[in-house]
């Protein structure tokens, strides 16, 4: 048995080792990003986790593996997920274009259906020319799933000219910025910060997070990367393969 939750794909410890056999360490293996830099050791990013639930030995794997797990194992796979508690409430502060509200519909329609977004295979490439709201178009796709939403850049720029857009088009969820959020918290030096509906993020710093990257996303149901053809290098490719 495999369970489908907000904290990835749960599987027993003991039924991957009895149904994939010696073939579990391949299995693995194709979890694991190997990056290495120009000085200094690899850089090993695993995108599973062997941990403890309720006692007992599970692993932890990207809930995009649903598909292929069950292929692979014909196991039963149980969706254990209570969506309406990460819901959110947010609102168009201004009506979309045409077009983009055209956009939203079709992007819904085809790619973020709720059997895709069960089975971790809700993803799409919007190209849009320069002008044409992109940001305005996620902002529309935020409010029609109601979800929480990671919002990744290229550049610090580009971050604040997101948060300015996002408070300009939605109404009704916090939205902030990782950089001041976490500058905020290190002033404070009180209690975690506590991450917003909507997080705006610049690539580099969530390559940086490394081991805690991870624990950062688990709090988000939806990524969106801005300016996706900037995220060619190898360390940033490490950490969209890991969203």
């Amino acid at each position: 048995m495999a369970y489908l939750s907000d904290q990835g794909l749960i599987v027993p410890t003991k039924t991957m080792r009895e149904l994939l056999g010696a073939n579990l360490g391949a299995f693995l293996a194709d979890l694991t990003l190997t990056w290495q830099p120009r000085m200094g050791p690899p850089i090993i990013t695993k995108l599973y986790e062997e941990t403890r639930l309720f006692g007992n030995a599970v692993f932890r794997l990207p809930r995009n593996y649903i598909a292929r797990l069950s292929k692979l194992m014909a196991v039963k796979v149980m969706i254990d997920v209570d969506i309406g508690a990460r819901q959110i409430a947010a609102q168009l502060a201004m009506p979309l274009f045409p077009d983009q509200t055209a956009i939203v519909s079709h992007l819904c329609a085809t790619y973020f259906t709720p059997q895709r977004i069960a089975a971790g295979r809700a993803t799409a490439t919007l190209n849009l020319g320069a002008g044409q709201g992109k940001t305005m178009v996620a902002a529309g796709l935020i409010q029609r799933l109601q979800t929480r939403t990671i919002f990744v850049v290229s550049k610090s720029a580009l971050a604040s000219q997101a948060i300015d857009d996002f408070q300009r088009g939605l109404t009704g969820v916090a939205i902030g910025e990782y950089g001041a959020l976490k500058l905020q918290e290190g002033r404070k030096r009180g209690p975690k910060v506590v991450w917003p509906a909507i997080l705006i993020i610049v690539i580099n710093s969530l390559c940086n997070l490394a081991a805690k990257r991870q624990e950062l996303l688990q709090q988000y149901d939806m990524i969106i990367f801005d300016e996706v053809h900037e995220f060619a290098t190898e360390a940033r490719r490490i950490a969209f393969r890991t969203a």
